[in-house]
């Protein structure tokens, strides 16, 4: 006989198959279970009741903060505490650990920073983090997402999913730099390096996510990635995107406040800057 979806007729295949004596014990253990199932769902409605009322609160706190940092109405381009943000993320260590030095110029245009449930888009769970940027020479568009798409008990990442960058040309994108190739010895005297584009780790690989992927397909490093990834988000909207003022002011430190005393600046030993000479060929 075929199992019916919620398994049940597996189930109790294998309820027949116990001694009459333990399959009672084992139906006492079930209505046990049923219980503690009746509980979660009761703790997952009253926990998004109550998330959804204090996010209200916290609206209102949210929009004046934003209106005091991006000088709403003053028609300051970088908005009235320029570089806000950008020094909110250099403190959330944990965040600045993925900006590289090309980044910084860039995230200089962040005037605002903000977590949202996802709705209106039926009856999946998740968040977003929403990035707006002032008017820059860097990219469009000037409002970034990234969206974490959660089952239906929050607790299992199920995809993301990013919006598209798109940069003004190769010279403003982070994600490439140029290196000069040293001739080869044996080339002519005066031969003139060679230059060669070459891909690097940036910052805005976060709106390009790793595909989550199925069970059978899924190996380690696709496995720290998406991780990675998933923390990177939890992190700005439970840590950063709440406490921001006390990042900025310096009150809310990392835990890793001795690495940042070493490279304050959260530059990678290989961001190198442009036209960095490779090594010479032999």
């Amino acid at each position: 006989m075929p199992a019916d979806s919620d398994g049940s007729t597996d189930v109790q295949a294998f309820l027949q198959s116990l001694p009459k004596a333990l399959r009672g014990r084992v139906e006492t253990l079930r209505g046990i279970q049923k219980q503690c199932d009746d509980v979660l769902e009761n703790f997952t409605k009253e926990r998004k009741a109550m998330e959804a009322k204090y996010r209200a609160i916290y609206e209102p706190l949210y929009a004046e903060r934003r209106a005091i940092v991006m000088g709403e109405g003053g028609g300051e381009e970088l908005g009235a505490v320029p570089g806000f943000w950008l020094k909110v993320l250099r403190g959330a260590e944990f965040v600045w650990d993925h900006v590289t030095r090309r980044d910084e110029p860039i995230l200089k245009y962040l005037v605002d920073l903000s977590s949202a449930p996802i709705e209106g888009e039926g009856d999946k769970a998740g968040f977003k983090i929403v990035f707006q940027f002032a008017p820059n020479p860097y990219f469009t568009p000037l409002t970034l997402e990234k969206k974490y798409y959660l089952g239906d008990d929050e607790s299992v990442l199920e995809h993301t999913d990013g919006t598209k960058v798109e940069w003004t040309d190769d010279a403003h994108n982070p994600s490439f730099k140029i290196v000069k190739k040293k001739p080869k010895k044996s080339a002519p005297v005066g031969t003139p390096p060679t230059t060669k584009k070459v891909e690097v780790h940036t910052f805005f690989d976060f709106f390009t996510p790793p595909d989550v992927p199925d069970v059978e397909d899924i190996n380690d490093l696709t496995e720290l990635l998406v991780e990675d990834d998933f923390e990177v988000g939890c992190y700005l909207k439970d840590m950063v995107i709440p406490n921001a003022v006390s990042w900025y002011t310096g009150e809310m430190t990392s835990e890793r406040d001795g690495d940042a005393a070493e490279d304050p600046d959260g530059d990678d030993e290989d961001e190198d800057d442009e036209d960095e000479d490779e090594e010479e060929e032999s």
